[in-house]
């Protein structure tokens, strides 16, 4: 770890950084910058952890090196853990309570004893933590967290009751349901409907889609519909590992079986019951693809190092950002594994091929980071929503989602969202007749209106946390006819 180039890059002397410490009168008359130093110097064998955030609070680069995990858990946590944002990994923190973008806001040094956090497995987690700002030509850019894990001295002192245990998601990793897929658009609902039917199913799934489309939050959806959803969920991104980690990672291992083997489940064991979601399968290397067809086909898995097989009952959803048949065609996917992975293929349309979702999604994500950021919801600008609306999203949704985190941090206090405070890079990038305010319309008065009734609904439930009777009231409408609305339009919100 390259410490001393972190610090260099987020501590800027000449900026009046200043230095909180728990208890105040440890801060006074002394040097933020000796503590700060002072501080590092005496944990610096003991850190645990660093996690950089940009502006928006999206993880940019994590590194963990906690002793109490293998080298294997540290990897696969740093990969799943970049570009999601701070708040989906500690779902118990708010903007108010996260220290680090606390620094993200006033550019202020923060140091921080015995933090606590519940994570998404439903886990207390207890660090010193501490806070710097990433200053960049007079501007806060982002933010570092060096962090020291005390959860096992602090179990010891203070063990936790299992009554004052949040209770553990829905499953381990399974974040999202049927409700979380926002859409108004007719190839969608079919998607959905699809979901619905084949959740019940042993079958295996393929989801096919390009990057962006949302393949994770099918996945999810899927194991959540289905009669596994209290059983784990357990994700792995095939392309993130290296092969001798992957192997090992799935299959599990028993001591001896290399330099530093321990006994240890693997994903199979892990998603025992449930769910297991192989993301981006075709990069995973084409012998470990045979492993993986045996495991299929006998329902049985042989961790490295052992010769008892281990009965497993798991169904596997894979999903590819290509077509099936051009992974087969290039010698990426094995055929006889590919009639194994797809019994069920769920296609997902790219965001260009449904542009009436946009401005419901901008909405959503307008909402979503607004609450993120501790803000008042803006309004969005007729021309911004025929802007993103024409634009040609190359990342498709997981774009939409970002260009909109962006223009809200860009937009600060301010009531409307418009044009100017998109990303320069997507502006500049579309058609000058993008830009105009005449465009003619691509769709007729009734779906126009249709676009524009579904969004004044959606907005509604959302300032009304999705009470239905508080919405009708504020949309004036009897409850029934929202009732009908909602499910016509497939906006159910939890």
């Amino acid at each position: 770890m390259r410490l001393a180039a972190v610090l260099g890059l987020c501590y800027d002397s000449g900026k009046g950084a200043e230095l909180f410490i728990c208890k105040a009168e440890e801060a006074e008359g002394v040097d933020t910058k000796e503590i700060a130093m002072r501080w590092l110097s005496e944990n610096l064998n003991y850190v645990d952890s660093v996690t950089v955030i940009d502006s928006t609070g999206r993880i940019i680069a994590k590194q963990r090196f906690n002793p109490r995990y293998t080298d294997e858990e540290n990897l696969a946590h740093n990969q799943w853990a970049l570009g999601k944002n701070l708040l989906e990994l500690f779902p118990s923190l708010s903007p108010e309570d996260s220290t680090l973008l606390q620094v993200l806001h006033t550019g202020k040094i923060i140091y921080i004893e015995n933090q606590e956090a519940w994570n998404l497995q439903g886990r207390k987690t207890v660090c010193n933590n501490l806070n710097f700002p990433i200053i960049f030509r007079g501007k806060i850019v982002g933010a570092v967290e060096i962090s020291r894990d005390i959860t096992h001295i602090d179990n010891r002192i203070h063990p936790v009751p299992p009554s004052q245990t949040p209770p553990a998601p829905r499953s381990a990793a399974a974040r999202y349901s049927l409700t979380d897929i926002i859409t108004q658009n007719s190839g969608m609902l079919r998607l959905k409907e699809t979901i619905g039917k084949v959740a019940n199913s042993t079958s295996s799934v393929l989801i096919c889609g390009e990057t962006g489309t949302g393949k994770e939050l099918v996945a999810s959806s899927l194991h959540n519909a289905s009669y596994r959803k209290a059983k784990p969920f357990v994700a792995v991104n095939c392309a993130a590992l290296p092969e001798s980690i992957l192997e090992g990672l799935l299959f599990g291992s028993r001591k001896g079986a290399f330099t530093g083997a321990e006994n240890r489940k693997g994903l199979f064991q892990e998603a025992d019951g449930g769910t297991l979601y192989l993301d981006e399968i075709n990069s995973m290397p084409l012998n470990l693809q045979a492993k993986l067809l045996r495991v299929l086909q006998e329902k049985q898995v042989m961790p490295l190092g052992s010769t008892q097989p281990i009965a497993v009952d798991v169904r596997i959803v894979s999903s590819s950002n290509c077509p099936p048949d051009e992974l087969v065609r290039n010698g990426e996917l094995r055929p006889d594994l590919l009639y194994r992975l797809n019994t069920v293929t769920l296609a997902i349309p790219p965001l260009n091929q449904r542009p009436d979702d946009i401005p419901l999604l901008s909405e959503y994500f307008l909402y979503k980071y607004s609450r993120v950021l501790g803000r008042p919801v803006p309004q969005m600008a007729q021309e911004t929503i025929l802007f993103l609306s024409n634009c040609r999203w190359h990342g498709n949704v997981r774009e939409l989602e970002h260009a909109i985190e962006a223009a809200l941090n860009v937009l600060g206090e301010g009531s409307v969202l418009s044009l100017e405070h998109l990303p320069a890079y997507l502006t500049m990038r579309e058609p000058p007749e993008i830009h105009q305010k005449n465009t003619e319309p691509t769709l007729s008065l009734p779906e126009t209106m249709g676009l524009y009734e579904k969004k004044l609904i959606l907005q509604a439930l959302m300032s009304c946390g999705g009470k239905i009777v508080e919405a009708a009231a504020l949309l004036q409408i009897p409850r029934t006819t929202l009732q009908y609305k909602i499910r016509k339009y497939g906006l159910m919100i939890e």
